[in-house]
């Protein structure tokens, strides 16, 4: 009867092997290993029930005990079940934390290389964001690009930016069944969309094909993009009242130098008048001379053409037009400023010098609006030189090579100078020292030299007056680039 016993505890105790052993096949990712010790384990729980039911047959039919050989058998058999009940008790936790931490291991390196992903796209587009001169549609083209490299599947993934009515996508762009997109949103109004998607199935079935963290990623991605296309569209705003206050200073400009203008055209109409006066006397006397006439009527022509070039030039200054960078001879550009305060500068008894340098790259500018600045800061030093030096003086336009890709150009005067805390003030809006000054020239002078990605400064003389500078870019290579 003991025989018997210990066969059944026997069997029991290998039947829960065989259970732990399933458990164990489980935790482990199903291992071939422990589905053998399983399958070993229900064979000889299987054994250990035949054993146990010869036994008990045995012992009902009176035969008398079990030899000893054979309980010692069954003592055997009953140990070994113990043992392997005891030890895969004590692995199966074991197991089940070590391959826990294997499975935590993956899934936070598939954690941290979306992050990878994710952070190399962000920078992707942050290092274009940062370019100097970067469009919103480079931007756009470029994110597009990156946008798929930062999917768990990025050889078959595809992206596309619908913006309005323009459409930016992927080479290998196509309509799919697995699709997610986020509402890009400008000034909180949807203006468009950022689409992702895959070309084929990679995850496996059952499982959703984008995963939480890339869902996060596309709305960020989508909130950068508004917040791009709403600076571009704030910066247009901005650039559209600054040239629209840039063209009411010119007319002001203009007003204020309408008395001088009006005394430059007088010369040279004066002089027409004069010229064909002269040929209707001799006309009308009938002492006249052929080449005398011919000379006469080309003079009254010159300078017929020369009030026409000063009334040319000053509907240039003040039309209303679009502000276009284009390669331009700074020289030129200087020269066409100082020729128009040069009248109101000889009315105010000072002289007006231009020095330029030789052989200066072209620059990237509007000239009109650059003539503009050289224009208020040579206005600028007449009236304060008219007002504190009774001995005339002089007003310096000089241009001269900056830094590596530059273009500087300097107008000095010798009149009274600024204060010392004063050489910052004068660009804010509104600052001015003339009672009837309105304090936006020099303001918007120095945000026209900004947009033309230069710099705009004053300093004081050693000896007396200051000095204005601004600085140009330089046109790369041998041709320049409308901007």
């Amino acid at each position: 009867m003991l025989a018997a016993v210990i066969t059944f505890l026997a069997a029991l105790l290998q039947s829960v092997a065989a259970i732990l052993a399933v458990r164990l096949w489980r935790i482990t990712g199903r291992s071939p290993a422990w589905l053998i010790i399983a399958a070993v384990a229900v064979l000889m729980a299987a054994r250990r029930i035949v054993s146990y039911g010869h036994l008990l047959s045995y012992h009902l039919s009176s035969r008398g005990d079990v030899k000893p050989v054979d309980l010692a058998n069954e003592w055997i058999g009953l140990a070994i079940s113990i043992l392997m009940v005891a030890g895969m008790a004590w692995a199966g936790p074991l197991l089940k934390s070590v391959y826990q931490s294997r499975e935590d291991l993956r899934r936070q390196t598939r954690e941290l290389d979306h992050r990878v992903r994710e952070l190399n796209c962000l920078f992707g587009m942050a290092d274009v964001i940062n370019q100097i001169g970067t469009s919103p549609e480079d931007i756009i083209r470029e994110a597009v690009k990156l946008i798929p490299k930062a999917w768990r599947f990025p050889e078959d993934a595809c992206a596309r930016v619908l913006i309005g009515n323009r459409q930016y996508q992927t080479a290998n762009f196509r309509e799919t069944s697995w699709w997610m997109s986020e509402p890009i949103l400008v000034l909180s109004q949807p203006c468009g969309e950022v689409q992702v998607g895959y070309l084929e199935q990679r995850w496996a079935d059952g499982d959703a094909p984008f995963v939480p963290e890339e869902r996060r990623l596309l709305t960020a991605i989508a909130e950068r993009l508004g917040k791009i296309l709403e600076r571009h569209q704030v910066q247009e705003q901005l650039n559209q009242h600054r040239e629209e206050l840039a063209r009411v200073s010119r007319l002001s400009t203009m007003g204020e130098m309408a008395s001088s203008l009006a005394h430059e055209l007088n010369q040279p109409l004066a002089a027409v008048a004069n010229y064909v006066r002269g040929c209707q006397r001799r006309l009308t006397s009938g002492a006249w001379n052929q080449d005398d006439l011919v000379q006469a009527l080309a003079e009254a022509g010159n300078q017929a053409e020369r009030a026409g070039q000063i009334l040319g030039a000053l509907r240039d200054f003040v039309a209303k037009r679009e502000p276009r960078r284009v390669p331009a001879d700074i020289n030129k550009i200087a020269e066409t400023a100082v020729d128009l305060a040069t009248t109101e500068a000889r009315v105010r008894g000072i002289a007006v010098r231009f020095a330029p340098a030789q052989g200066l790259p072209l620059v990237l500018a509007d000239a009109v609006q650059i003539e503009q600045v050289v224009l208020n800061i040579v206005r600028n030093a007449l009236e304060a030189m008219s007002k504190t030096c009774s001995n005339g003086g002089e007003v310096v336009v000089g241009t001269a090579a900056g830094k590596p890709g530059e273009v500087e150009i300097a107008i000095s005067d010798s009149g009274p100078g600024l204060p010392a805390d004063a050489t910052e003030k004068v660009f804010d809006t509104f600052y001015t020292t003339k009672p009837e000054g309105m304090g936006i020239g020099l303001s918007i002078s120095r945000s026209i030299i900004e947009a033309h990605r230069g710099r705009l400064w004053v300093t004081s003389n050693d000896d007396r007056g200051a000095t204005f500078r601004f600085t140009l870019q330089t046109c790369h290579g041998d041709h320049g680039h409308a901007v």
